[in-house]
């Protein structure tokens, strides 16, 4: 049996697939096709782990035990670092207000009768409150958390002193605003090293812990000046 220009059927199959070829190219084998799709997915795959261990902005652990991980670290050690951090979070606040109480003896070392004043020298720490998180928190993703904790540790000690020999009432004021500022550190950033430290199911009952500290501390108290 032949076609109407005398070719048999298999021929005019041959013509046809190599018409077809010579359009869209050779046809490829399925095997082949899905081997250059495993080799592809394998090299976007490698490149994706490359472009993570190259990018700085990019936290990449050795392993799900890396030791550097703090979701590794031995329990001692994790409780001890929030301890830490809620402790601080407990002595903040509890700057904040505490002077409170010494506010009329305050005025009074300072010949000052002015009222005003008097509420500010406690108001203007959580002045400083809102005015620090504006800088800790993108200076702890730049430099890290640690170092950010030291350096708002040392300098809140430094303006607590300050604080105690401040020689006028405006100095005073001054001191208790950067005090604030640098002690709202544990508060911006230690939900964060919770966070890093402890699993989801377990971070419940350290959040509480931690959250303990801002609600504890002395009332203000009322004062007038005769």
């Amino acid at each position: 049996m032949s076609t109407q220009d005398g070719r048999t059927p298999a021929e005019a199959e041959h013509t046809a697939d190599r018409d077809l070829e010579s359009q869209f190219g050779s046809r490829t084998n399925p095997g082949d096709t899905l081997t250059a799709a495993n080799s592809t997915s394998t090299n976007t795959q490698a490149d994706n782990e490359k472009a993570t261990t190259d990018d700085p902005n990019i936290v990449f652990w050795d392993g799900p035990d890396d030791p550097e991980n703090p979701m590794n670290w031995s329990p001692k050690l994790k409780i001890v670092n929030v301890v830490f951090v809620s402790t601080w979070t407990f002595l903040t606040p509890l700057a904040s207000s505490m002077v409170a109480p010494g506010t009329l003896n305050i005025l009074t070392d300072f010949n000052s009768t002015n009222i005003t004043l008097g509420s500010f020298i406690v108001s203007i720490y959580i002045a400083g409150y809102a005015v620090g998180p504006l800088f800790i928190a993108p200076l702890s993703e730049l430099y890290g958390r640690l170092p950010i904790y030291h350096a708002c540790n040392t300098m809140f000690v430094i303006w607590t002193i300050a604080c105690a020999f401040a020689p006028n009432l405006g100095a005073l004021l001054a001191f208790r605003f950067f005090q604030g500022a640098v002690g709202v550190c544990p508060l911006t950033i230690g939900s964060g090293t919770i966070s890093d430290l402890i699993p989801n199911e377990k971070r419940g009952k350290f959040m509480s812990f931690y959250s303990v500290g801002p609600l504890l501390g002395p009332g203000k108290q009322r004062f007038e000046i005769s």
